[in-house]
């Protein structure tokens, strides 16, 4: 969705406004959101559990992780719509579950699809159980930008919090000049 552009969202959930970036994503009322800049990288964390801060993003069961990366044409010498299209079709990290989907935003290529990691592993010393996760990934040639988007949710809890996730990513609002 474009700035231009505003859907209604289901009760519960409420506009987080992601105002350095000139968007917005709906977030369930009672979540909690954290902002965090690492170099040029902009990144926001929405999720259900308080997140802790033994880590630089902290750790979450259930949420959304946003990425917003300028310049991404320069730092890997392709354009942010091929580089949103690999992280669909290419990822090594998590299994695909569905076919992805493609498609034009305005000036956004958005790339989306379903993948798991069926397996449990280790992120900054603490285990990560197996998870579910839907994703986008949408590259802006016209100025450079990647943002990327990973809903994840345990296995067990997936078929409950599957539609937070396809609310938050489906409905989120991107400017088309950032």
């Amino acid at each position: 969705m474009t700035c231009e552009q505003q859907p209604e969202i289901p009760n519960g959930f409420t506009w987080k406004d992601l105002t350095a970036i000139q968007g917005k994503i709906p977030m369930p009322t009672d979540w909690f959101s954290k902002e965090r800049v690492d170099g040029k990288v902009r990144s926001y964390f929405l999720t259900r559990e308080p997140i802790t801060s033994d880590s630089p993003e902290g750790f979450f069961t259930t949420g959304l992780s946003m990425y917003i990366a300028p310049r991404v044409n320069q730092d890997f010498n392709r354009p942010p719509s091929e580089v949103a299209k690999r992280f669909v079709t290419k990822q090594k990290e998590m299994t695909p579950v569905s076919d992805y989907e493609i498609k034009l935003d305005g000036k956004l290529v958005v790339c989306r699809r379903n993948f798991t990691i069926g397996r449990k592993f280790l992120v900054g010393g603490r285990i990560i159980e197996p998870m579910n996760v839907y994703a986008e990934a949408t590259g802006n040639d016209h100025t450079g930008t990647l943002f990327t988007m990973i809903f994840e949710s345990p296995i067990e809890k997936w078929p409950e919090d599957k539609e937070i996730g396809c609310v938050m990513i489906n409905n989120r609002v991107l400017s088309q000049e950032i």
